[in-house]
Order: C-alpha cells, then structure tokens, then sequence
C-alpha cells in the first residue's frame, strides 16, 4: 500500500563459531515491513525463523591420562526467532535499480537449543556433556548489530527483486557456543 513496502525473504548464513573455530551454515525464512522516512531514508521492522545445526569432530587430541587418542565431538541444534530493526538509506537510483545500505540491531529468541560433547578415549566414550534450554527460556533483547548492502531492481509498480548481503556482529554469545 503506497509507499511501504512488504518484503517475504529466505536467507542462507555462513557463520563462524568461536569455541569450534569452524564455520557452519544456518537458514532461515523471514517477513519485512519497510516505510519511508524520507525518499531516500526508510525505516524496517521484521520477524524471522532461523535454525543453526552443527556437528564438529576435533581428533587426534592427546591428554596426559591416556596413551590412547582422544576424540572430542561436539553438535548441537539452534531453532530462533529474530526481530530486526533497521534504518536504511538510498545511496544510488536508476529508472529501474536501487542500491541500499542500512544499519540496525536485532533481538533473539530460542526456540530450541540443544548441545553435546562427547570425549572418546581408545574408542570408548568417556565423558558426555549435553545441554538444553527449554523454548523461548533463552530471550537476548539486543543480541546482534546488523550491516547490510542491498539491491532493488523493479519488476513493476508493486513488485521488486531484492538481494542483500548482511552482515552481524552477535553483541553476546548465542546459545553454548558463541556464534559470530
């Protein structure tokens, strides 16, 4: 309606763990709505899904008990919903394209979260670490900064295709292991 703007979106994320020192991917499908400040300023306001599953075997570790190797394995499963909120601004515009930058924060709730270690000694398992949080238990009201750069081109009055890049500095860890 007008000059708002609703934007439906799937998002694929690479994401890096701290603790793992791995990367990982995570999906997540999401609903925006946008209205104009200004012509070339616009605030967004959203809600997404999103769902991070990992798992990251670390071998051959040597520990002093043992004259076996150790194995250290170590998964888990995020389910979250994110609620962004950003400011963007129009920095190029043609009869057809448009280029956006923006900046905002966003807050996060689990869903699920569930962790496991494991340590294998010669093969045998010798110590187990699982964790999880009940859903929505786990609620971080500014978890992350967002960065983004995005692409507008118009395929009619009502309808255009967007492609953005985003980039988010998680302000505290998210769930177990602290995820950037």
């Amino acid at each position: 309606v007008g000059p708002n703007k609703l934007s439906l979106s799937y998002s694929p994320e690479i994401l890096h763990s701290n603790s793992l020192k791995s990367l990982g991917v995570s999906q997540g499908i999401a609903m925006i709505l946008e209205g104009p400040i200004r012509s070339t300023v616009s605030i967004s306001a959203g809600l997404s899904f999103g769902a991070i599953d990992f798992h990251k075997t670390i071998s051959p570790v040597k520990i002093s008990e043992s004259p076996d190797d150790t194995i250290n394995i170590e998964s888990g499963s995020y389910k979250y919903l994110e609620v962004p909120v950003s400011l963007n601004f129009k920095f190029f515009e043609s009869t057809r394209s448009q280029v956006w930058i923006g900046t905002g924060i966003s807050s996060v709730v689990f869903i699920k979260q569930n962790y496991t270690s494991e340590r294998l000694i010669g093969g045998i398992s010798d110590q187990v670490i699982k964790t999880s949080a009940k859903g929505w238990e786990n609620i971080l009201p500014l978890a992350s900064l967002n960065f983004s750069l995005f692409y507008r081109y118009k395929l009619s009055e009502r309808l255009f295709l967007q492609s953005s890049v985003q980039y988010k500095l998680h302000l505290i860890p998210l769930g177990h292991n602290s995820m950037k």
